[in-house]
């Protein structure tokens, strides 16, 4: 197994979570493949070969990990840019 993997598949455990919280998971059907598919074989054998098939699912489940960190670090960046917006707009009044 490479360790790589491990990153992406931590984040798509957090994606996973975050995901279904939020209830964007989608229909049903559509996650039926990869979780019989990781349950079946790709789990028991860390060999890529496996996984393949998986991939896509585990990178977009990545995303939305990723995607939640943007989200929430985006307000602390986005509030000092506000502020200078806003002292910009009562410069020019």
């Amino acid at each position: 197994m490479t360790y790589s993997y491990f990153p992406v598949a931590l984040l798509a455990i957090l994606g996973t979570a975050i995901a279904g919280r939020r209830r964007m998971l989608g229909p049903a059907w559509l996650w039926t493949f990869p979780l019989l598919l990781g349950l079946s074989f790709a789990s028991l054998s860390g060999e890529p070969r496996y996984r393949t098939t998986l991939d896509p699912f585990i990178l977009m489940l990545a995303g939305f990990a990723l995607a939640e960190a943007v989200r929430r670090a985006r307000p602390k960046l986005g509030d000092s840019a506000a502020q200078q917006r806003r002292q910009h707009a009562h410069a020019v009044e």
